[in-house]
Formats: C-alpha cells, sequence, structure tokens
C-alpha cells in the first residue's frame, strides 16, 4: 500500500471543500428548523470556527518557519501561546455580543463551531486513510 505525497495545501484544499459544504447544509438545514434567526447563528458560529482554525494554522506555521529562521523556541512557542489566547478573547466578545445583544439561538451558534471541526476531522481522515496522501 503506497501513499501519495502531497503538500499542505493540498491536503487544505479538501478540509476547505468539506467545511463549505458544511456551511451550505448547516445553514440550509438551519434555515428549515429555525428560520432567519438560526440561519444567522448557524453561520455566526461557523464563522467563528473557520476564522478560529485558519488563524490557529497560519500561526503555527509561522512560528514554526520564524523558529527555524532563528527565533529561540521559547519566544516562539511564547507569542504562539499568546496569539492564542488573545484569539479565545476575541471569541468570547463576539459570542457575548451575539447572545446578549443580537439574542442568537446559543444551540445553533455551537453547532456552526462544531461543524467546523468535525469537518477538520473528517477530512483529515478522508485525506489520509481514503485517499492515502501523506504531508511532505
Amino acid at each position: 500500500m503506497t501513499k501519495n505525497k502531497a503538500g499542505v495545501e493540498e491536503v487544505l484544499k479538501y478540509l476547505n471543500f468539506f467545511m463549505f459544504g458544511s456551511l451550505i447544509i448547516g445553514g440550509i438545514v438551519s434555515l428549515f428548523l429555525k428560520g432567519g434567526l438560526g440561519i444567522t447563528s448557524f453561520v455566526l458560529g461557523w464563522l467563528i470556527g473557520f476564522l478560529n482554525f485558519r488563524s490557529t494554522k497560519k500561526d503555527g506555521i509561522g512560528t514554526i518557519e520564524r523558529v527555524v529562521e532563528g527565533l529561540s523556541p521559547e519566544k516562539g512557542a511564547f507569542l504562539y501561546i499568546a496569539k492564542f489566547f488573545l484569539r479565545l478573547f476575541a471569541t468570547g466578545v463576539i459570542l457575548f455580543v451575539g447572545l446578549a445583544l443580537l439574542k442568537l439561538n446559543v444551540y445553533y451558534i455551537v453547532a456552526g463551531i462544531s461543524v467546523v471541526y468535525l469537518q477538520v476531522f473528517l477530512g483529515s481522515i478522508y485525506s489520509f486513510y481514503i485517499k492515502k496522501l501523506e504531508i511532505v
């Protein structure tokens, strides 16, 4: 059983396909179940999850590149963790505004956030076990 060689961008192409597909399907389902409030809540949750995933990926790759270029690993780890906690704080502020001020549905927000990470998991299984891709 041989594995196909693939770059990170090729694997992320599959993940993006799965994530945008889940946005469309989840948006349609939430529209039928709860109407405009449901789709707004689901899309907000999906955007939070998607932006957190993309920025975490970008920061991780950037930190590794800076450490390879000569930045001390301790400083690189500190910067990565600091950005992670700032992103976590921003997520909390966005959720507060959505829940307290806009009165969005918490269940659909959680569903939107969860579906992104479920799609990352399923997309990874698809890429590495079904397509037999290997990151080089």
